[in-house]
């Protein structure tokens, strides 16, 4: 979530120092990736960020299943949206999502689906 509201989102989230009332505030990102793409972001793996669970035992604990977890988010987003099937997808991240992304770059191109286009 630190890119879509720090870096590449439609607006950036600003810390005013010099206001009590309007600490926080938005501004609008002309820079923003969304005014060239369409633009989904994901907090990944499962029980990181703002996403939770009610059992240890279902966070994900290797990249073969942060890989399929999102091959199957993504195949059921295509049905759901059809309207995006066969354009290009391009899979992104930071920090640690360095070792997740290649995994799902993998899974993807070993496990090919008619309209994900990576």
């Amino acid at each position: 979530m630190l890119g879509m509201f720090t870096e590449n989102g439609p607006y950036n989230f600003k810390y005013n120092a010099d206001s009590v009332a309007d600490r926080f505030v938005f501004e609008k990102n002309e820079f923003s990736w969304n005014n060239n793409a369409n633009v989904l972001y994901l907090d990944q793996p499962i029980g990181t960020g703002f996403s939770t669970v009610d059992s240890v035992f279902k966070y994900r604990w290797s990249e073969w299943d942060v890989a399929y977890d999102f091959y199957m988010f993504i195949n059921h987003f295509m049905q759901k949206y059809p309207e995006y099937k066969h354009r290009e997808l391009y899979i992104t991240g930071e920090s640690f999502a360095g070792h997740y992304i290649p995994a799902i770059a993998n899974f993807i191109h070993y496990n090919p689906h008619h309209y994900l286009n990576l």
